[in-house]
């Protein structure tokens, strides 16, 4: 017991003061060097046998040498002081500093290099005032207890280094004593208990900087315990106390003991029936200051989860996503109002943030299939579940049961410590370690299908970019590198900017991976296992983005919309392992003016992502805008600038499982074309320079991706961003009086096109090994060619533009509805050896040929018809009433002074054969748009007579040779009543078949 320590530091000093023997060496210089003879009454230095006194006012000075006591007193009826710069002192026994008086204190001083090592320490027995700098470099150790402030004041204090207490430490020993230790830099480490003001009438003050810190092993007392204390036990720490073992605690007691200060606790809660902060008997008075905790009589936790959780079943969810023995309920306190004078009610942290640590056994931490335990393990997250908080006006923030934020600030994957910082919490509240990691499943069940079978595509390889104002919280959880024990696969690109909800949606969406993900709903409740889209077994957990495998590099715009320095900066960006940039994504955009002068690709902000689509072969990505009720005059003609860009791909937004368009399905169960909508927002075409534009559509409501906490409604503004890192949500963040509302716009369709494009270059990448699949010509064809017409697709506004040649694609829908598995199957159709009949999908990527001197090449003898000029690709055999669509892509061409070229026109024709073999048009089947810089066809085979079919790409131009070996891409799905495989014939009009020159 305590008791016993204190009455051993008396009868250890009484025996050390009687034995005045001939082993006895007294210092008897005025100032001088220990190691000198001379300077000692005696006439020799002190051994380890010798009891060293030092006292009359003198002092002794210590160098780069060893010295040796088996007593040291400084201080006995007159002062005494010891300075150490370097070497060593050894003390068997005791070290007192501070004699019987207040005339005789004691002052040690180590600086430099300087080092101790004792048995105990006693500082300021009787003379007040006596004390210890320590500001050396090095380590000393006492190694019993230390005793600071006897029946007088006495101080240590350190400025540097280690100090090692090896058992206790006590400050405040003796009724009118008090004990100071002030750590102003460095660590101090207790290898036992701490004790506080411990002695009745007695005050002892522990004192820790913002750089220092202090190791508790056992118990720290704050405050005498069961004894009436008229003086106090405080701490004052501003730097860290933090636990060296896992039954760490600290008890604060007595009705005077107080801990102030900013620093961080990091010591765990141990949940027993002695309420953390005093017993149930007293009125203990705990305060932080600033605002932390500032002050109670009840911090009750209890180990388990309560209905905080929100329902059995959450709980039952909750628990199964967490390490064992991690959960636990905290009771802050009864919930009267948090600033209500009646402490014995309130227990509560206010306004600024409180540290909660939490420990797990690392080796409960599991691995997963391509990810080992050892990645897993430092990434760990402290939940915080149904926590009741306010503001400053006294005005209850949230009080949702099942609201989860995340706390945690670090993780020490070694030792199985989890540190977070919450705020103005009271009342009941859960925390938990969420660390069992699942297999994420992919929302749309087709993407998912890609990562897991066949090539078992993830992007890996491939180097996205993204650029809109902002930049995602890269701390989320899902642009971390799981395939490494720390690191991200995510980095900035250009100048630092403030973090963005909307970013962060949009790079989750397209490279999102976190196995520990917890999806929840508006308020950030987890969600129900019906409406999880996890694995079977745990579907309210996990969360993996359309191209898990990608890097991403983000750029925030520096104009807000974006200029051409910033196009030309994220389209330069590299990454160590993926290489060049090869895919951006930019999901923002402006209106120039509403339904007049909307884009024409005339800003130099288009003409600079042509240039560098064409350049450096990237893909541009790009959402449409989500203006459509909101120009007078209707929908058409609502797009964003950049979107008027030639090179790009344009993307509109729809709504699956909900045909009105609206967002009323906040987990959508169907996916595909059959079960879209368009969003009523979605932008739509034409340019002002009659361009289509919309590419392709794709879902852009209800996608999961990161939730978001910041910007919008009541619910828990003080978190900021890191609240919601780790939670993936479907809907917006919304207050609690909020009916369900999924998350919408074309800047969440957009990022899933760039990630299924990442997918098809992985592709191409890795498995086909075929430089031109990855050329952007051929994706942008493959995407449209393999997009899903929807049920009301049509070319242009409707149905009187249905039959206008003139417009390749929709103004609403464009192509169609993404294809995800359509896509990459196109794709991989690829490009074999030619042959002369094409029997099954494919695409072709070549130069178009001119007609030369000789009239022999780029042209076809077609009998009465006369010479066809330009590429045929004859399709066989194709099936009755079966859909044929072909999408042909080429550039337009932007120089280095952002200059744009004129627009080479080429067409796309279907014929048949008549009886007679010759090769006839059929009527409206082409696509010779004289504005875009692509050609699209779809029809069903009951359009004619089915049979084979010739398409024809050419030029207007091609005769006298204005065109010029312009390059472009064309891709085809059809089927085929031949039973062979299929296999691609490129003919030359003019019966060329030879390997064709290509230009990038």
């Amino acid at each position: 017991m305590k008791t016993m320590q204190a009455a051993a530091m008396v009868s250890l000093a009484g025996l050390a003061l009687s034995a005045a023997h001939a082993q006895d060496r007294n210092f008897n210089v005025a100032d001088g060097q220990w190691n000198v003879a001379n300077n000692w009454a005696e006439g020799s230095v002190p051994t380890a046998a010798n009891n060293a006194y030092i006292e009359g006012g003198r002092r002794a000075r210590i160098g780069d040498y060893a010295a040796m006591a088996a007593y040291l007193r400084l201080g006995y009826d007159t002062r005494g002081t010891l300075f150490q710069n370097a070497g060593s002192m050894t003390v068997s026994t005791i070290t007192e500093v501070g004699g019987r008086s207040n005339s005789a204190q004691g002052y040690y001083e180590i600086s430099g290099s300087g080092s101790l090592t004792t048995k105990s320490l006693y500082i300021g027995r009787d003379a007040t005032g006596s004390g210890m700098n320590y500001s050396s470099s090095q380590a000393s150790t006492i190694q019993e207890d230390a005793y600071v402030g006897g029946r007088q004041r006495g101080f240590f204090t350190q400025n540097n280094g280690l100090v090692r207490v090896q058992r206790d430490l006590s400050l405040g020993n003796f009724a009118g004593g008090r004990g100071e230790w002030w750590v102003r830099n460095g660590t101090t480490s207790i290898g036992r208990d701490a004790y506080i003001g411990w002695a009745n009438k007695a005050s002892g003050q522990l004192r820790i900087e913002k750089r220092a810190e202090v190791s508790l092993a056992k118990t720290m007392y704050v405050g005498q315990f069961g004894v009436t204390n008229d003086l106090q036990g405080e701490v004052i720490n501003n730097g860290l106390i933090f636990a060296s073992d896992a039954n760490a605690r600290i008890v604060v007691q007595g009705s005077k003991a107080r801990m102030t200060g900013t620093g961080m606790y990091n010591v765990k809660v141990r949940y027993e029936s002695d309420k953390i902060f005093g017993n149930a008997n007293q009125s203990v008075a705990v305060e932080f200051a600033s605002g932390v905790l500032k002050r109670s009589n009840r911090f009750s936790p209890s180990a388990g989860l309560t209905t905080r959780t929100g329902n059995a079943a959450a709980r039952t969810a909750v628990t199964g996503a967490s390490l064992p023995g991690t959960s636990v309920n905290i009771n802050w306190g009864d919930a009267d109002s948090p600033l209500s004078t009646n402490y014995n009610n309130v227990v509560a942290t206010k306004a600024d943030y409180t540290t909660i640590q939490s420990s797990f056994k690392p080796a409960d931490v599991q691995g997963i299939t391509g990810i080992s335990a050892a990645n897993l393990k430092g990434r760990v997250r402290l939940m915080q579940i149904g926590q009741r908080r306010w503001n400053a006006a006294d005005t209850e923030l949230s009080n949702t049961s099942g609201q989860i934020v995340n706390l945690t600030t670090s993780v020490d994957a070694a030792t199985g410590v989890v540190i977070g910082k919450t705020a103005d919490v009271y009342g009941s509240s859960d925390t938990t370690i969420i660390g069992k990691a699942v297999q994420p499943k992919a929302q749309d069940p087709t993407i998912e299908s890609l990562h897991t079978t066949g090539d078992k595509l993830t992007g890996a390889g491939v180097l996205i970019g993204q650029l809109e104002p902002g930049l995602p919280d890269f701390d989320f959880g899902c642009f971390e590198d799981f395939t490494k024990a720390s690191g991200l696969r995510a980095s900035r690109n250009g100048a630092a900017a403030g973090t963005s909800a909307h970013a962060t949606r949009v790079a989750s969406i397209m490279t999102g991976y976190d196995p520990f993900g917890l999806q929840v709903d508006q308020q950030g409740r987890l969600v129900t296992a019906a409406n999880g889209y996890g694995p079977d077994a745990a579907p309210q957990m996990g969360f993996v983005g359309v191209a898990p495998g990608a890097a991403l590099r983000s750029r925030s715009s520096s104009t807000g919309s974006g200029s051409a320095a910033d196009v030309d900066g994220i389209c330069s960006a590299t990454d160590a392992g993926a290489g060049d940039m090869k895919i951006v994504n930019m999901s923002a955009g402006y209106l120039q003016s509403r339904g007049a002068a909307n884009p024409r690709g005339t800003t130099v902000f288009e003409r600079a992502i042509d240039r560098n689509v064409e350049a450096k072969h990237i893909v541009w990505v790009q959402a449409a805008g989500n203006d459509a009720l909101n120009v007078a005059g209707g929908p058409n003609g609502t797009l964003a600038i950049p979107a008027g860009a030639y090179n790009s791909i344009a993307v509109g937004n729809v709504v699956f499982d909900d045909p009105s368009g609206g967002v009323n399905i906040v987990h959508p169960t169907h996916f595909g074309a059959n079960h879209a909508a368009i969003r009523l927002t979605s932008s739509q075409g034409p340019t002002a320079d009659g361009r289509g534009r919309i590419d392709l559509v794709a879902q852009g409501v209800s996608n999961l991706d990161a939730f978001g906490y910041e910007g919008a409604g009541g619910l828990d503004q003080t978190y900021g961003s890191s609240a919601s890192r780790g939670l993936y949500s479907t809907q917006k963040r919304l207050s609690d009086t909020s009916a369900p509302r999924g998350e919408s716009g074309t800047s969440f369709a957009a990022p899933t096109v760039a990630g299924v494009a990442a997918l098809m270059v992985d592709e191409a990448r890795n498995h086909m090994h075929l430089p031109p699949a990855e050329d952007p010509r051929v994706i942008k064809s493959v995407l449209q060619t393999s997009a899903d017409k929807p049920a009301d697709w049509t070319k242009g506004r409707g149905a009187a533009d249905a039959g206008n040649t003139h417009i390749p694609l929709s103004y609403t829908y464009g192509a169609g509805v993404l294809d995800p598995v359509g896509a990459v199957n196109l794709l991989k159709a690829g490009l074999p050896d030619n042959t002369q009949a094409i029997t099954g999908d494919g695409w072709y990527w070549t130069n178009l040929m001119n007609e030369d001197t000789t009239g022999q090449r780029g042209k076809l003898d077609n009998g009465a018809i006369g010479v066809l000029t330009g590429d045929a690709y004859i399709l066989k055999s194709v099936m009755p009433d079966t859909p044929l669509t072909m999408t042909l892509n080429w550039y337009s061409h932007v120089d280095a002074t952002n200059t744009r070229s004129a627009l080479d026109n080429i067409f796309l024709q279907l014929y048949e054969k008549d009886n007679t073999g010759i090769w006839q048009p059929l009527g409206d089947l082409r696509s010779d748009s004289t504005l875009d810089n692509l050609q699209h066809v779809w029809t069903f085979a009951n359009a004619f007579d089915g049979g084979d079919i010739l398409a024809r790409v050419w030029s207007p131009n091609m005769i006298p040779a204005a065109i010029g070996l312009e390059a472009y891409a064309l891709s085809w799905q059809f089927t085929s009543n031949v039973p062979t495989p299929g296999a691609i014939a490129l003919l030359g009009l003019g019966s060329f078949f030879a390997a064709r020159r290509r230009r990038d």
